[in-house]
């Protein structure tokens, strides 16, 4: 991994079902607990960050445990 800069974002909210862990990276996928539905957003930041960081070489991994929080991953290659 010496080849790729990695930063993590961490936070403390609802968490992510493990199950959504693939959808959340599709375009307008907004979640299937009920309350995210009435949260303000249209879907689209996830899915524009994964396609950024795959334009440039990259990628974006998520860890979540609901209830506790979430760790987004983001890799991005060094400069050579």
């Amino acid at each position: 991994m010496e080849s790729y800069l990695r930063i993590d974002i961490e936070d403390n909210g609802i968490g992510i079902p493990k199950e959504e862990f693939n959808d959340i990276f599709k375009r307008f996928y907004r979640g299937k607990l009920q309350r995210v539905k009435y949260c303000e957003g249209s879907g689209v930041g996830l899915y524009l960050t994964r396609k950024i960081f795959e334009e440039q070489g990259g990628s974006i991994m998520v860890d979540s445990i609901e209830g506790r929080g979430t760790k987004f991953s983001l890799y991005l290659e060094n400069c050579k």
